[in-house]
Parts: C-alpha cells; structure tokens; sequence
C-alpha cells in the first residue's frame, strides 16, 4: 500500500480534496480509483484512504484510522556537517530508523554553520512517506554542545561515539536516549570534557573503524533501533 503524508489529517476528516503537493504525489504513484492508501499526519494518526476521480477533482475518502502511540525518545544530536547533502542524508536515515527529535549541533569543529530548515523539513517528510514512520521527528534549531544539555529531558541517557567507549546493551536503550556526534574532527576537547562531566553520559564504541559523522549517526540509531525491537520482542 502506497503512503502519502498529510498533515491537516483528523479523525473528524472523512472526505477530502487533496493540495497539489499530494495530487501530484499520487500521479506519480500512478494510484488507481478505489485503491487504498496509508495516511499519515506525522504526529502519530494513520488513515486508510480511497482514490476517487470525479471530473478531474480527486477526493479521498477515509475509511478508517488509528492512532500509533508516541514512542519512546530517542534523539540525534548531530554536528553540522561540510557538506548539505550529507546532513540531509543523516537526516533521512534518522526518520527511517525512528528518532523523535534531531538537534543539529553549533559544535566547535563545525565547517559549514549555515542549514536550511525548510530542506531538513521536506527531506524527513519524504523520508516518513517512504518507511511508514507514523511519527516525524521534531528539528530543532542548531544549538551549542551546553545547549543542548540544557534542553534534553533529565531521564535521558546521552551516549557519545568514542573510540575508548563501551559496548552499547539494551539496558542502555530501555529509556529515552540521545546520540551525540560530533561532526568532522569529532567533538572539541572542552565539547567533551563537557559532555562526561554530565552522570547522564555514557562513551559508547560506535564499530572498530573510523567512521564519517553520518555514518557513525545511522550506526549508532541503527543499533538502538535493533536493540529496543529485541527487547520487546523478548
């Protein structure tokens, strides 16, 4: 079944005219009439919908719907990369692999300090249509290593790639939990002073090799991903 995201979905919507982004969404999927398609809102209602052609209008009629909860936090915290497509790149994986919330970090050792919301926006947006993510994640403005300290939850586990690190277990990733990386060069030695100075921080072996920022993101939500689905799966 084809996905299609829409934002202004409710549960008091049961007909209704798609914008042009979605029209030609569809077109491109080449959607019959009468063929289902999953609607998602991004904040956590999924709709089953049917295609209806009318005198060139397309409506669409919601059949039913249900709600997926909210799932537990797990943020990327991500140095700003040299090159935009490579963020955006990490950017889409994130929202593939589940994360709640993506901080773009002002880190020290950061090339390019210039990102553009509005990109970051449409790329996690396609990213959510393409898996079926009934959750987008939040994107917030770039903010300092301090910064964001300041901001992430008290209960959250903050683990920090590093070489010297731990293997990660799935006690680490039972509760909320954000992935730092730094960006190329890695975190600054006062970034990282700061960051185990705070108890909520744990150095985590992100592999045996060096490996580039956004790979090093996608590994480490990967394996947090896999490790939260075994231990409910258990």
């Amino acid at each position: 079944m084809d996905h299609c995201f829409f934002d202004a979905l409710t549960t008091a919507i049961a007909v209704f005219e798609p914008e042009a982004d979605l029209r030609r969404h569809l077109e491109a999927l080449r959607v019959r009439d009468g063929e289902p398609i999953r609607l998602f809102n991004g904040k956590g209602l999924v709709a089953t919908g049917r295609i209806e052609r009318v005198d060139r209008q397309v409506r669409i009629h919601v059949v039913e719907h249900h709600y997926v909860p909210e799932p537990v936090p797990l943020i990327l915290a991500l140095g700003g990369l040299d090159h935009r497509d490579r963020l955006e790149f990490a950017v889409e994986k994130a929202v593939e692999l589940g994360a709640t919330r993506i901080v773009p970090l002002d880190s020290d050792h950061v090339q390019r300090r210039r990102i553009h919301p509005e990109r970051l926006h449409a790329k996690a947006v396609a990213a959510l249509t393409q898996s079926g993510n009934a959750w987008l994640p939040r994107i917030d403005p770039p903010t300092s290593v301090a910064g964001l300290l300041s901001i992430v939850p008290g209960d959250l586990r903050i683990l920090v790639g590093d070489a010297g690190g731990r293997t990660l277990s799935t006690n680490d990733v039972r509760g909320p939990v954000c992935c730092a990386v730094g960006p190329e060069g890695g975190f600054s030695e006062p970034e990282i002073a700061l960051l185990t100075s705070d108890p909520r921080t744990v150095l985590i072996a992100v592999g045996r090799l060096r490996l580039r920022a956004e790979t090093a993101a996608v590994a480490m939500l990967s394996v947090c991903a896999a490790f939260r689905q075994l231990d409910v799966s258990a």
